[in-house]
């Protein structure tokens, strides 16, 4: 069994930046057509779910990299009339600096979207949203079934959903990057439901229903 292998049939017992190196070898093994390909899938099973279409105010992440890519769903997003929020971390000349808290931003148009000097696009002008959305659209580097999630390390969705309870979480990612658990902590937060390629896992504890957005059961 080769080091990779060993870390994904046993991610629990490996440290965090060992699993993220992994699926993220995976990821990038898809190959650029098959990601883009189940991107857009992943991105119409979301505009179909029963939260988004009932959501007012929807913040969502712009994909980046090898991640599932989210400006299709961003424009169909616009076009339906939401509140479409996005997140920024860099200054008016796109400069992140270190530490930079990140900030939701209410998404005018897509032509306000410039990259930043890290390469991610991110809106230059924009007011910061002060409420709570109802629904927040987060990448992830690998999830599991019952919605644990790892990020990039930044801990900057960590600390978001923790200001924030009250918004149903929906991680994106394919399919290779659900594991059957991960390494975590405690200021780890989990998501409501994660959406992959080929189907829609939803935390146990959570009931999405066509009356409420967000129920603890």
């Amino acid at each position: 069994m080769s080091e990779r292998d060993d870390i994904l049939a046993s991610p629990i017992s490996h440290t965090k930046d060992q699993v993220r190196g992994a699926v993220r070898e995976l990821r990038k093994e898809m190959g650029e057509g098959n990601r883009a390909a189940a991107s857009q899938t992943i991105c119409e099973s979301v505009l179909e779910m029963g939260a988004i279409e009932r959501a007012e105010t929807v913040f969502v992440y712009v994909g980046y990299g090898n991640e599932v890519q989210t400006l299709s769903l961003i424009e169909k997003l616009l076009e339906m009339g939401k509140r479409v929020c996005v997140p920024k971390l860099g200054n008016a000349k796109g400069i992140v600096k270190p530490g930079a808290p990140m900030k939701v931003v209410e998404l005018q148009g897509m032509d306000v979207l410039k990259e930043s000097d890290q390469g991610i696009l991110e809106p230059r002008k924009g007011k910061q949203y002060p409420g709570s959305p109802d629904v927040t659209i987060t990448p992830c580097v690998a999830a599991t079934s019952f919605g644990a999630r790892l990020g990039q390390g930044g801990g900057y969705y960590d600390k978001y959903f923790a200001s924030i309870p009250l918004t149903v979480r929906v991680a994106l990612a394919f399919e290779c990057q659900i594991l059957e658990d991960l390494p975590g902590g405690d200021r780890d937060c989990v998501v409501d439901l994660v959406v992959t390629e080929k189907s829609i896992y939803q935390r146990d504890e959570v009931a999405i229903d066509e009356d409420d957005l967000w129920e603890e059961t």
